[in-house]
C-alpha cells in the first residue's frame, strides 16, 4: 500500500505524464457539420489599393462640399461628394448618414439602406480592434452576390464597398507586421497546453466581435 508521499508522487508523475502525451499528440480536429457555426474567416491578404487612396482631410473637405450642396438643394452634386468623402475615409459614420439622408430625399432607397447599413457597421467596427473589423469586413465582402445580411441584400456595389473597408482597416492593423514577420517561437508555441484557457478566451473574445460586427 502506498503511502501518502508515495500516492502524491504517482499522482503528480501521472499528471506530468499526460500533460506531455496532450503536447505531442494534439487531439485530431472534427470538422464541425453545422451551417450555423460562426468561425473567422482564412487569413488571407487583405486588397491592395494604391498610395494616397484614403485620405482623411480630402474627405473632411467632400463632406463639406455635400453638405452646402444639400442646403443648396443640389442633389445630385450633394451625393457625388458624399460618395467621394466615402470613398477618401470610408470609417466615417458622418458621410454614411449623410449620404443616406441624401438618397432618402432623393427617394433612391437601395442606396438609403446600403447607407444605414455601413454606417451602422462602420460605428461599430471603430470600437474594435482594427483586427476585429478586417475579419468583419471580410466576411461581408466573401459573401456572394444576392445574399442577405441584416437589413439589407448584398449587391455587387455593396460587396465592393465592404473591400474597400477590408482594405481600409487592414491600413490600420498596426500589428499586423508583427504577425506575418517570422519571429522565434513563442511560450505558446513550445507549450501549448500552459495557456491553453487564456488563449482559447483571447479567440472567443475576437469571434464573438467578428460575429457582431458582420450580424451573421
Amino acid at each position: 500500500m502506498l503511502t501518502g508521499w508515495g500516492r502524491r508522487w504517482v499522482i503528480g508523475f501521472s499528471a506530468v505524464a499526460m500533460l506531455s502525451a496532450c503536447a505531442e499528440a494534439p487531439p485530431e480536429k472534427v470538422a464541425d457539420a453545422s451551417p450555423r457555426r460562426h468561425a473567422s474567416p482564412p487569413s488571407v491578404p487583405a486588397p491592395e489599393l494604391p498610395a494616397g487612396s484614403f485620405d482623411r482631410d480630402r474627405a473632411k473637405t467632400g463632406l463639406s462640399a455635400a453638405v452646402a450642396a444639400r442646403q443648396a438643394n443640389q442633389m445630385p452634386e450633394a451625393r457625388q461628394q458624399a460618395e467621394a468623402a466615402i470613398e477618401s475615409w470610408p470609417a466615417d459614420p458622418a458621410a454614411w448618414k449623410t449620404l443616406a439622408e441624401i438618397c432618402q430625399t432623393a427617394g433612391d432607397q437601395t442606396c438609403q439602406h446600403q447607407a444605414d447599413f455601413f454606417q451602422a457597421k462602420v460605428d461599430y467596427a471603430n470600437t474594435l480592434p482594427p483586427r476585429a473589423a478586417v475579419l468583419g469586413f471580410q466576411t461581408i465582402a466573401e459573401q456572394p452576390v444576392g445574399s442577405t445580411g441584416t437589413g439589407i441584400t448584398y449587391d455587387r456595389k455593396s460587396l465592393d464597398t465592404a473591400k474597400r473597408l477590408w482594405a481600409f482597416y487592414n491600413t490600420q492593423d498596426t500589428g499586423k507586421g508583427n504577425r506575418e514577420a517570422p519571429t522565434e517561437p513563442t511560450f505558446m508555441e513550445e507549450y501549448p497546453y500552459g495557456p491553453a484557457v487564456l488563449f482559447g478566451g483571447t479567440v472567443a473574445g475576437l469571434l464573438t466581435a467578428v460575429k457582431s460586427l458582420t450580424g451573421k
